[in-house]
């Protein structure tokens, strides 16, 4: 049609053709406009095609608009319509941008609060553990008020023991002042001078008598007999000559090694260390257990180390072997362990603990102990040979040494109501003739391990059992007896007269916690609550 009217405006005046020409610049200008528009569309086409809901309306649409374009019949009205469907799908559009947004926010909202759920829980496990540590820590401390309570007792008793004791002191005293005021009466047939030469003669007779008892001049050979077959002859010590720090708890336990070359030593800081035994440098740190230790010791071979726990386990280290990692646990107490020792084959553990029993291990299959009824908690055990069979002393809270025979398992012998509080510990001789307890009264008791009888009895102002698991020892020759006190005293009690052969402070001051004699037989070692290792010699 175009072409027509060109060709119709040159026919009639090739002059009035310019008329015409703005109206086709119009004609061209609107088809740039429409062919910009047909972009337009297919670009909003495109992004309507990510639309799944408006993909198909706005195909339709499209397909209807190229009709009525190719129709001729584009109209304003149909672009109206258009720009109205436009409109409508550009608010959609924002609607879902802006729900995805709020969709993005809450999805970080609930990032952060995952983030925040996380760092809960691991602050509340954090307070799990710390809780647990706590209760650990209370159990410990209720532990400790219970032995101190203890300690009160023992104490309160022998305040009122010194008390009678001054009562009576107080009315001997009133008695010989009574008799002091009397006048002596003597035969006035003798000169004064006479009747006191008399006297004096009288006085060194008695001396002479006392000093020539048979038991007297027995003393040595009575001394002889009890140690017979000892390997080193003791030497009581004088005085301290090393002292180290060992541990930043409280020491609570120590043992030689048998061949007099180690000591070890266990606390409250749940560590056991090896020692040398005259140097006291430091050999290594042997860890695993939880808890505080309350007894070590060497199999007789020197080749491994147990610990007896508070966390109800027992340890064993192979300490020479260096491929060996960590200790092997013994499991099977349900409460403390306060005693454990070796079998003679080393082969075996035997423990003693709070919850009653007396459990044996195999080191090599500790799944299945052989469980004993010790009838109280156990506080002490000692290992031994009678006529070729292995026999156990037992000693704890209820007052009573118990013998066991291995082979049957069952309670041979015992030995009731012979002290008066809690046995703290219980050691056999080298020679096995003989055995050792320390008691919560405050006293020492030789026995006859034979006759299972009580021989002697050693008590001193100075000495105060204030620990549980407070030992006596032999010397190795058997001719002493040493123990530790709460007042930071050692006592060494002669085995043959039954008298304090020797009475050592230590400085500083602290309350001694366990005792080892080595078995060479020059040396006693102790351990204190002030974390220090005393050698005397």
């Amino acid at each position: 049609m175009e072409q027509q009217l060109l060709k119709l405006a040159k026919d009639r005046n090739q002059v009035e053709t310019t008329a015409f020409l703005p109206f086709f610049e119009h004609i061209q200008f609107l088809r740039t406009r429409t062919q910009r528009f047909e972009e337009d569309i297919k670009r909003e086409t495109q992004k309507f095609k990510d639309l799944s809901g408006e993909k198909n309306e706005t195909g339709r649409t499209l397909q209807r608009l190229r009709n009525e374009r190719e129709s001729g019949e584009l109209t304003i009205e149909t672009v109206n319509k258009l720009k109205k469907e436009l409109t409508n799908t550009r608010t959609r559009l924002e609607e879902q941008f802006k729900k995805r947004n709020e969709y993005l926010e809450y999805e970080r909202s609930y990032n952060s609060l995952n983030s925040s759920l996380s760092n809960l829980i691991k602050s509340n496990e954090a307070l799990e553990k710390k809780n647990k540590k706590l209760e650990t820590d209370i159990f410990d401390s209720k532990t400790s008020l219970k032995i101190h309570e203890e300690e009160v007792q023992s104490l309160k008793g022998e305040i009122q023991h010194q008390e009678e004791s001054i009562i009576n002191i107080t009315k001997e005293n009133s008695a010989l002042r009574r008799k002091l005021k009397q006048p002596i009466r003597l035969p006035e047939s003798e000169p004064n001078m006479l009747r006191k030469h008399k006297s004096n003669k009288e006085i060194v007779k008695i001396k002479r008598s006392k000093t020539s008892s048979p038991n007297r001049r027995n003393t040595t050979n009575v001394k002889k007999s009890f140690s017979g077959g000892r390997v080193a002859i003791s030497k009581v010590p004088h005085g301290q000559r090393l002292v180290y720090d060992a541990h930043t708890g409280e020491n609570t336990c120590l043992r030689f090694s048998h061949d007099s070359n180690l000591l070890v030593t266990g606390s409250t800081d749940s560590n056991v260390k090896i020692w040398h035994a005259i140097s006291g440098a430091s050999k290594m740190t042997l860890t695993g257990p939880t808890k505080l230790i309350y007894s070590v010791g060497f199999d007789l071979n020197n080749e491994k180390v147990l610990a007896s726990s508070h966390d109800s386990d027992v340890y064993v280290w192979n300490f020479r072997n260096e491929e060996e990692k960590g200790p092997i646990r013994l499991k099977g107490h349900t409460a403390p362990v306060y005693t454990a020792v070796f079998s003679n084959d080393g082969t075996q553990v035997i423990s003693g603990s709070q919850d009653r029993t007396i459990k044996i291990f195999s080191i090599e299959n500790p799944k299945s102990p052989i469980s004993l009824n010790s009838i109280c908690a156990v506080n002490s055990i000692s290992l031994f040979n009678n006529s070729n069979r292995n026999c156990l002393l037992s000693a704890g809270f209820d007052k009573t040494v118990r013998l066991y025979d291995l082979r049957s398992n069952q309670i041979e012998k015992s030995i009731p109501k012979n002290h008066g509080g809690q046995i703290t510990s219980v050691v056999v001789s080298r020679d096995e003739k003989y055995f050792v307890t320390n008691c919560r009264d405050n006293k020492i008791r030789l026995f006859d391990l034979r006759k299972f009888k009580n021989t002697k009895t050693f008590k001193h102002k100075k000495f105060k059992n204030g620990y549980n698991w407070n030992r006596a020892v032999f010397s190795p020759d058997q001719g002493y007896i040493a123990a530790g006190s709460q007042t930071g005293c050692i006592l060494i009690f002669n085995t043959i007269n039954g008298k304090l052969e020797k009475l050592l402070k230590s400085k500083p001051s602290s309350a001694i916690t366990d005792i080892d004699w080595i078995p060479s037989g020059e040396f006693l070692a102790t351990g204190d609550r002030k974390s220090k290792i005393k050698i005397w010699a």
